[in-house]
């Protein structure tokens, strides 16, 4: 089964739509920032996060809720602006920005992970270059000209 979190209006094919706007494409309307969340334990195969994470009030407690919403084995995609770009910054919204390291505290061997039981492996890491230029002007796209964001996969711990 697939949770997409934030699904806004490109919720993810086959997914349970998560989302805080009833105008949204979501099946389920919910302020992520309220946990815990709506879900059984160890129950999704896929939980996917596009622009969302960042937004969010409790990182730790959020992601501690997807590694227990999480089945053992699956897949958590987080995508997120780089910490660098201007769309992490010139957002209001934003309360977190994410780095090549603020998933540290959630592995194994991080001496970091003392904040949180939750751990996962980080399969794959990446940047996502794209989105909008400087020469082009566009007021609903906040991701910036450095780079649209960071690619995060995760494997939720058998």
């Amino acid at each position: 089964m697939k949770l997409d979190l934030g699904c806004g209006k490109k919720k993810l094919e086959g997914a349970l739509g998560v989302d805080i706007s009833k105008d949204s494409d979501a099946d389920i309307i919910a302020d992520l920032n309220h946990i815990p969340l709506p879900f059984k334990d160890n129950s999704f195969d896929l939980i996917h996060l596009d622009n969302v994470l960042e937004h969010l009030d409790n990182l730790i407690g959020v992601m501690e809720e997807i590694w227990r919403i999480a089945k053992p084995g699956a897949r958590v995609v987080i995508k997120a602006p780089w910490y660098m770009s201007k769309g992490a910054f010139q957002d209001p919204t934003h309360r977190h920005f994410i780095t090549d390291k603020t998933f540290d505290y959630f592995l194994s061997n991080s001496e970091y992970n003392f904040y949180t039981k939750a751990r996962f492996r980080i399969k794959k890491l990446k940047y996502i270059w794209g989105g909008w230029s400087e020469n082009q002007n566009s007021s609903h796209n906040l991701r910036g000209s450095l780079g649209s964001g960071k690619y995060y996969e995760c494997c939720y711990r058998n």
